[in-house]
């Protein structure tokens, strides 16, 4: 099932906004989101060069990405934008999509 409509389900249900669904996800999973992002431990290393270690690359996702509108405050965008430097992410798409993929998942 397509992600976007796996959300849209599970917000019928729960009568959580798509700003709610994203921060619950992000914070049910925040333990796991440096492994997604391959931000463990072992990516902290440098090279012998002095260059830090590169991420492994994340998968190309399949499907099209669809529009999914949602609010969040601006302390919660810049949180965002913390937690996708913190975790390695490309973007805060991916950051979301991967802990709402995981959330969907649960």
């Amino acid at each position: 099932m397509a992600l976007v409509a796996a959300i849209a389900k599970r917000r019928e249900r729960t009568g959580m906004s798509a700003g709610d669904m994203i921060v619950a996800a992000i914070e049910q999973h925040m333990d796991q989101l440096p492994s997604l992002f391959g931000t463990g431990e072992e990516q902290e290393a440098q090279h012998a060069s002095g260059f830090s270690a590169r991420p492994k690359k994340s998968p190309v996702v399949d499907e099209i990405t669809k529009l999914f509108p949602f609010r969040l405050t601006q302390p919660d965008f810049d949180y965002l934008d913390q937690l996708v430097d913190k975790f390695g992410a490309r973007d805060r798409t991916h950051l979301i999509r991967e802990a709402l993929t995981q959330y969907i998942k649960d």
